[in-house]
């Protein structure tokens, strides 16, 4: 070996030490100012630089260690069964303020079950099942979303709550909205939550172990190896999505939720049909998710959502037309239907429900 040739693979090899060297530095750092309690930098803490929230149960875990997180979860109630309620009033257990009790409703039951876009604001005045009500004079609409939810929780609380009024032909309304799909993925959201497998290619539901939020993050083991790269990979997490979007390509992660929802739902349709439910299913869109639907490129949530109920032979209510109409007619932009939590203005709710009550009224169901 030449000389020359020797100094070019010194400063090779010390390039490469210098590299791996800066890589440990940086990893040192982050998860120092990460889980210190004695420094917050909120461009460094925030997790969604290193994980995804709608999938990634790290995400939820390093929320709780991080208070620049960019938004508080509402005041929740642990549940043994559903891993969280919020705080709802009454024995029925509803946000519906007017509903405490069984002799409160007075007109035809109609169960509205689903996540935050259901459970509506603060001001449960302005959300989508009272709402809704106003346009339905001989119903009595009880609001059982819940904040935070998936489509697992949901068929959960529909298992739960939903043969309440059997007796007086109660209507169930299960609203899913699509980012309730990656939900289903998770084990640990706003608290420890039961989440699903299919395992030998039966559906197992899994149960919250303890109801200590903090010995199970004392406890918790990150998937997350490397803060530096998972922040690198999710820089380009979007140029990655968008070639397997153009190219038709479902990957990995989408093939695990297309199926585990799948069988939550089916198993959900199953149980349904053995009480003598009936019960219509809603398709809500986050705003993103909305706009794809309208640009006439649906998103890959909107095409699993919609083809499992295909399969399943569900009808199912879609929400987009009415919306997509109706701001059309009245000069309005898309974002001008979501709040600054992303979630339904009353202005949208009121375009959802007078597109719903129709259907409601005919008494025609999904199933």
């Amino acid at each position: 070996m030449t000389k020359l040739k020797f100094i070019w693979v010194q400063r090779i090899l010390l390039t490469f030490v210098t590299f791996i060297a800066l890589i440990g530095f940086a990893e040192a750092a982050i998860r120092w100012m990460l889980f210190s309690s004695h420094i917050q930098i909120p461009c460094i803490e925030n997790p969604a630089l290193y994980t995804d929230p709608q999938t990634q149960d790290d995400y939820w875990v390093l929320y709780h260690y991080d208070s620049a997180a960019p938004y508080k979860t509402k005041p929740i109630v642990p549940h043994p069964l559903l891993g969280w309620t919020q705080k709802n009033g009454g024995e029925l257990g509803t946000r519906s303020p007017k509903y405490q009790s069984t002799k409160d409703v007075t007109g035809h039951p109609i169960l509205f079950f689903g996540d935050s876009f259901v459970a509506g604001p603060d001001d449960a005045k302005l959300a989508l099942p009272q709402i809704l009500e106003k346009h339905l004079p001989n119903a009595s609409v009880l609001n059982y979303g819940v904040g935070g939810y998936g489509v697992d929780q949901i068929a959960l609380r529909v298992k739960q709550d939903g043969t309440r009024f059997r007796d007086r032909n109660a209507q169930i309304v299960i609203g899913i909205m699509l980012r309730d799909l990656d939900r289903s993925l998770l084990r640990f959201r706003h608290s420890q939550k039961p989440y699903y497998t299919i395992e030998q290619g039966e559906l197992r539901l899994h149960h919250p172990e303890t109801l200590n939020n903090l010995a199970f993050i004392d406890s918790y083991t990150f998937q997350t190896r490397s803060f530096v790269v998972a922040a690198i990979k999710r820089k380009f997490r979007f140029t990655t999505q968008r070639i397997h979007a153009v190219l038709g390509h479902q990957n990995e992660l989408s093939e695990k939720r297309y199926l585990l929802n799948k069988a939550i739902l089916k198993d959900l349709i199953a149980h349904l049909k053995s009480e003598s439910l009936s019960a219509d299913f809603v398709i809500f869109y986050s705003e993103s998710d909305l706009k794809q639907h309208a640009d006439g490129t649906p998103s890959l949530r909107e095409c699993e959502l919609k083809t499992i109920f295909s399969e399943l032979r569900v009808t199912y209510i879609d929400t987009a037309p009415a919306l997509t109409q109706a701001i059309q007619s009245e000069g309005m932009k898309i974002c001008d239907l979501y709040d600054k939590s992303n979630h339904f203005t009353p202005t949208a709710n009121e375009m959802i429900a007078r597109s719903l009550a129709p259907h409601l009224e005919l008494g025609t169901t999904s199933l």
